[in-house]
């Protein structure tokens, strides 16, 4: 069954991506981008959001508030966590642009590609990983803001909630 899943894979993606690409290697940096941009983003939220909130308190066991305590905004945490994501969906672009231009490289593979009888092969091989991995993209930071939100509501104190601030 596995190896049946593993053939299956393996000629979807051969024929996700231009010939002479390794589509392994292409997943492979993309994985490990979006890896490397999650660990930032849960890193980086989590320091500015803990910073902000032991600013709250007069005490380090963060027991009594400060008067008029005032929270950051949400936005605010959230544009720091998050500028990795933007630059791996305008990777997937770059991605669609060297998918295309490869395809007039040195054999001009183009010419071969034009000929096929399916005619949407050239889009297919250009378009399918990009696409893929812009829409996993963006679903990674819809539900990350979705846990990140839920924490700044749930650990917020309230009374810091009324008077949020919006700039650093």
């Amino acid at each position: 069954m596995k190896t049946k899943m593993k053939q299956q894979f393996q000629i979807w993606l051969d024929q996700s991506v231009p010939l002479g690409i390794s589509g392994h290697n292409e997943i492979f940096y993309i994985h490990a981008a979006l890896i490397v941009c999650t660990l930032y983003s849960v890193i980086s939220y989590a320091f500015l959001f803990d910073s902000n909130i032991g600013m709250l308190y007069r005490d380090l066991n963060r027991t009594m508030l400060i008067d008029n305590p005032e929270m950051i905004d949400f936005s605010i945490l959230w544009n720091f966590s998050m500028p990795g994501y933007g630059i791996i969906a305008l990777s997937m672009i770059a991605l669609v642009v060297y998918h295309y231009r490869y395809h007039f490289q040195l054999s001009k593979s183009i010419y071969t590609m034009l000929r096929l009888p399916q005619k949407n092969d050239l889009a297919k091989r250009c378009l399918t990983i990009p696409i893929f991995y812009f829409v996993i993209t963006i679903c990674i930071v819809l539900i990350l803001t979705g846990i990140y939100y839920l924490v700044y509501i749930k650990i917020t104190p309230e009374v810091a909630l009324s008077h949020t601030i919006d700039s650093y």
